[in-house]
C-alpha cells in the first residue's frame, strides 16, 4: 500500500481532504510523563517510533495518547486532514488525526472528533449544555438586578428576555445541527478507514 491521498469528505458545505502515510514502525518506545503541581497532576502517555515508508524514507512520529497499540515491525498508517481555507493547509506540518494498525486491524482517533472538525474550521462549536444553564442563571440574576436595583422598566427587561431566548434557541439549533453532522462524519471516516484496513 502506497502513501495516498484519500477522497475528500464534504461536511457543512466544506471539503475535508485526507492524506495517508503508510509504512513499518521501527524503534517503538512508549513512556509516560507526569505533569502537575502540588494540588493536581496528570499523566501523559507518549508513543514514539520511526515510520519507514515503501521507498525507504523514515519519518519520526511522536504521538500523545493512551490508545496507540503498536509493536516493532508492524504495518501502520497515519492520516492527516486539511482544508484550503481553514486553520491547516496541505503542509507536512499539519497534525495527524487518525492512527491505523493494519496488523491488529485496529484504528483510533488521535484527538476527539469534535476537536478534529473544530481545528479544520468546519463548524463553530456551540457551548455545552452546562455552560448554557449557567448562562441562563446569570441572565436571570441580571434581569432581577436590573429590575429591582436599577429600576429599569418591564418593557426594557421584556425586550432583553426575548433577545436572550432568541439567542438560546439559535444555540440549540446549532448544537443539534453540529451533533448530527459530527455523527455522520464519524461514520463516513470509519467507512473510509475500514477500506484501508
Amino acid at each position: 500500500m502506497l502513501n495516498q491521498t484519500l477522497h475528500p469528505l464534504k461536511v457543512n458545505g466544506k471539503n475535508i481532504y485526507f492524506e495517508q502515510i503508510y509504512g513499518t514502525a521501527l524503534g517503538v518506545q512508549k513512556y509516560t510523563i507526569t505533569h502537575g503541581s502540588d494540588v493536581s497532576s496528570s499523566i501523559e502517555t507518549i508513543t514514539e517510533f520511526w515510520l519507514q515508508t515503501g521507498n525507504g524514507k523514515e519519518t519520526q512520529i511522536k504521538l500523545s495518547t493512551d490508545n496507540i497499540k503498536v509493536r516493532e515491525g508492524q504495518q501502520v498508517s497515519l492520516i492527516r486532514a486539511y482544508n484550503y481555507i481553514g486553520a491547516y493547509t496541505k503542509s507536512k506540518t499539519s497534525p495527524y488525526y487518525i492512527f491505523i494498525n493494519h496488523d491488529f486491524h485496529d484504528w483510533c482517533w488521535l484527538c476527539t472528533p469534535t476537536l478534529f472538525l473544530s481545528n479544520l474550521k468546519v463548524f463553530i462549536f456551540p457551548i455545552g449544555w452546562e455552560d448554557l444553564l449557567i448562562l441562563g442563571f446569570l441572565l436571570c440574576g441580571l434581569f432581577i438586578f436590573l429590575f429591582f436595583f436599577l429600576g429599569l422598566s418591564l418593557e426594557y427587561l421584556l425586550f432583553l428576555a426575548c433577545f436572550a431566548v432568541f439567542v438560546i434557541v439559535l444555540h440549540i439549533i446549532q448544537f443539534d445541527r453540529t451533533n448530527s453532522a459530527l455523527t455522520s462524519t464519524q461514520l463516513e471516516i470509519a467507512r473510509m478507514i475500514r477500506k484501508l484496513m
